[in-house]
This record gives C-alpha cells, structure tokens and sequence, in this order.
C-alpha cells in the first residue's frame, strides 16, 4: 500500500486511541494493546513508521478490546441496521443512471435538513 494509504490507517488509529483515552474507556496505548493481547510496541511501531501494517488479526483483537467494529478502527463507516445495509447494497447494484438519482434525492435530503 502507498503511504499514503497507511498514513491515513495511522491517523485514524491515532484518532480513535485519542477518542478511547478521551471517553475514558482507555487511559494509555499500552492499556489498549494490553487489552487486546499484545505487547504496545506493536501498535507503537506502526504508529510511528517504523512497522508499515498491522495483521487484520491484530486490528480485529485491538477493536474486540474495546467493543468496536473492524470498520470503526479503520476509519470506515459501516451500516449500523439492515435497512442502511440494504440501502448500500441498493446503491452498489444500480446502474449509473440510478446511482445519479439516488445522489440527486440525496442532494436534496441534504439541503432540507441543513448540516450537521
């Protein structure tokens, strides 16, 4: 993978240790390696370039410490119920013109409620 690309898993990793340490449900990365079943200065290498991945074994255990989906350690965003699930699954599967269309609605559901 591109830098790029693995600088933007560690700025989401170290975005998420920020928002575990700032909820309380962590105090320190070490708390959050301990936890999950491994020594810190596995995340702590990777978080500082010298390691350039973690195993999806060891992004799995650090999101199973803490009560997270994979998706959320990986920046990712996830259907939350089946029906935003069916709503991407829809998406996914529509032609371009479809796609355009559900962007439109979208578009338009955006500017009715205003943002966020």
């Amino acid at each position: 993978m591109s830098g790029d690309c693995m600088d933007y898993y560690r700025g989401t990793l170290r975005a998420v240790l920020a928002q575990l340490i700032k909820t309380g449900r962590v105090k320190h990365l070490a708390d959050w390696c301990r936890q999950a079943g491994f020594p810190d200065s596995t995340v702590h290498n990777f978080l500082s370039g010298r390691t350039h991945s973690l195993t999806i074994n060891t992004v799995a255990s650090l999101a199973r410490a803490v009560d997270l989906p994979v998706s959320a350690i990986l920046g990712e965003l996830a259907p939350r119920s089946d029906k935003e699930r069916l709503i991407l699954e829809t998406y996914l599967a529509t032609d371009d013109s479809g796609k355009q269309l559900l962007e439109a609605l979208i578009d338009r559901e955006r500017s009715r409620i205003g943002p966020r």
